[in-house]
């Protein structure tokens, strides 16, 4: 499926001196790696389209410079991944056939999907499978 998000911003990668916790840098990385994997996204809210990685890039950009307010994958999303400072728009991720939905939501859903795995991977980790 083809999905694009609409995001704002300069693009620069790698965490500032204060970071989330590891296991909430585990969830971020997690879903920077889910915007990477887009085929186009928009950017400030406006027709230019950029790939998935330089979203991504975009993403750790934004990470990086609020860092220190960011705890959680919820906080990045809420501060990161919601609306553009510049114009006040919310993010937003189209996909084929025209659905619209804030990139917010389909973050929390990624996030979701990904706590959802995660006690799956560990039993079958523990059960030596």
């Amino acid at each position: 499926m083809v999905l694009s998000i609409v995001l704002s911003g300069a693009a620069t990668t790698g965490w500032s001196s204060a970071a989330p916790t590891p296991a909430a840098a585990k969830e971020i990385d997690a879903l920077i790696s889910h915007v990477s994997g887009l085929e186009h996204v928009s950017v400030r809210g406006g027709p230019l389209t950029v790939a998935g990685p330089t979203a991504a890039r975009f993403l750790r950009h934004e990470l990086a410079e609020k860092s220190a307010l960011i705890d959680s994958a919820e906080d990045f999303i809420r501060l990161c991944a919601t609306r553009s400072e510049q114009t006040g728009r919310t993010y937003e991720v189209a996909y084929p056939g025209g659905m619209v939905l804030p990139a917010a939501t389909v973050l929390r859903q990624a996030l979701s999907a990904q706590r959802a795995r995660a006690p799956a991977a560990l039993a079958s980790t523990l059960s030596g499978g």
